[in-house]
């Protein structure tokens, strides 16, 4: 007695087992008719038999042996039939095919392959056919405030956020031609009112372009390498100029705990230059914790204003940032305080982007990144606005379900799943 596959529409015929695999002989339950004259008048299978592949049972690989071609008696016409619950153009069943498209998020093509009995680029070539699919079917509604951020796969990238809802939207293979087509052709752009953008001329000018309406701000965490940089710097001027102070050059560059009375003692009277480019530093990073873009703008003036010429050199990157970038850093300084968490989760995901960039290609991460279903955040949308989610998988939404608005993925859990290497089995 052999384990019954349930597949609809077909019958085992035969049955063998090894140590491996468990092979199946079907036959359809129903002869079909000749497409020709309409006949069953004895249609026979041709003697060719293929094999199909289905889910495994018990840990071994099922094969299916089965014929697909049949002569009509009657008017002699040759023709194909597969029953439906064969996969069309794949000689897989449609439940090994959902299989794949599910375990694909999750795990690689090879170990997918050494499962089911397959080759891995059978299992890359499933996978890729269905993201086709679902590029097509791919509706994310605008957001109110977009993020455009680059991250780095080898090359540049750039992942656009959704800022209220955490969320990835699309993941760009580059910061050129690729941008200008996306932000060209979504729909409903007039819905973003804010962009919050790296510091980069291409990024700023195509968002000037397709979405004029919107508020460019850029965050001002751009700043800080460009003050680590400087303190960097100085701290290495002063390691070759006084190495008897390494201690206090070192903490100097690694926090901006408050200085206590002995230090500020001893960097006034021992190396006066410290204690002004600890202050400088400090005083700069009080400019943009100002929740008022306008204050902080007239603050900046002051330092700049105040700034010693000994310590121009170490800070002349910084200042050319500022003064490039100013109006929308400062205009960030009204925001930044409701987008904290936003930037530690983005930035976060970013870093494990560029940690496991390397292990995929593009178009793999793009999918992980974009089209995991557990990870989509979705709102239910109101009477005027009606966006479906018309994605395939792992099943379509029902008809009597109350449309979602889909917002991408979220990017707290995403990046946990990354970090926890879930998506790189």
């Amino acid at each position: 007695m052999h384990p019954a596959l349930n597949l609809p529409g077909l019958t085992a015929v035969a049955y063998s087992e090894t140590e491996n695999q468990r092979i199946y002989t079907l036959e359809p339950q129903i002869l079909p008719s000749c497409p020709q004259c309409g006949s069953q008048a004895f249609p026979s299978p041709g003697s060719t038999v293929h094999r199909y592949v289905d889910l495994p049972l018990a840990g071994k690989r099922v094969a299916i042996l089965m014929g697909d071609s049949y002569s009509c008696q009657s008017c002699g016409t040759f023709f194909k039939f597969l029953p439906d619950c064969i996969a069309n153009g794949r000689r897989v069943t449609q439940r090994l095919l959902r299989s794949i498209q599910h375990d694909s998020f999750f795990r690689t093509f090879e170990a997918i392959g050494r499962e089911t009995g397959i080759s891995g680029k059978t299992v890359s070539n499933i996978f890729r056919e269905m993201l086709i699919a679902w590029d097509l079917q791919h509706i994310v509604e605008p957001p109110a405030i977009m993020g455009i951020r680059i991250v780095h796969q080898l090359y540049p990238r750039i992942l656009v956020s959704n800022v209220e809802h955490h969320a990835v939207m699309e993941y760009l293979p580059n910061a050129g031609d690729s941008l200008a087509q996306y932000l060209a052709a979504l729909p409903n752009s007039s819905r973003i009112t804010s962009v919050i953008i790296d510091p980069s001329s291409e990024i700023f000018a195509n968002v000037q372009k397709y979405l004029p309406h919107s508020q460019i701000l850029v965050p001002i965490e751009n700043l800080f390498p460009l003050l680590w940089n400087g303190l960097n710097s100085f701290r290495t001027h002063l390691l070759l100029s006084h190495a008897s102070s390494t201690l206090f050059t070192w903490n100097l560059h690694t926090s901006f705990r408050p200085l206590t009375e002995t230090e500020k003692r001893f960097f006034k009277f021992g190396l006066p230059e410290v204690l002004q480019t600890y202050e400088a530093a400090e005083e700069f990073l009080s400019i943009f914790s100002t929740p008022n873009g306008d204050a902080a703008h007239a603050l900046w003036k002051k330092w700049l204003a105040k700034l010693p010429a000994s310590l121009s050199p170490y800070f002349d990157p910084l200042v050319a940032e500022v003064t490039t970038w100013g109006p929308w850093l400062f205009a960030m300084c009204d925001y930044s305080s409701r987008f904290l968490s936003y930037f530690t989760t983005f930035n976060a995901l970013a870093h494990q982007i560029d940690r496991v960039g390397q292990d995929y290609g593009f178009d793999m991460l793009r999918a992980k990144l974009l089209f995991n279903q557990q990870l989509q955040i979705e709102v239910e949308a109101d009477s005027k606005s009606l966006v479906e989610n018309p994605s395939p998988f792992p099943d379509p939404p029902q008809s009597n379900m109350a449309p979602y608005h889909t917002y991408g993925t979220d990017i707290g859990r995403l990046t946990d799943l990354i970090a926890t290497e879930a998506l790189r089995r």
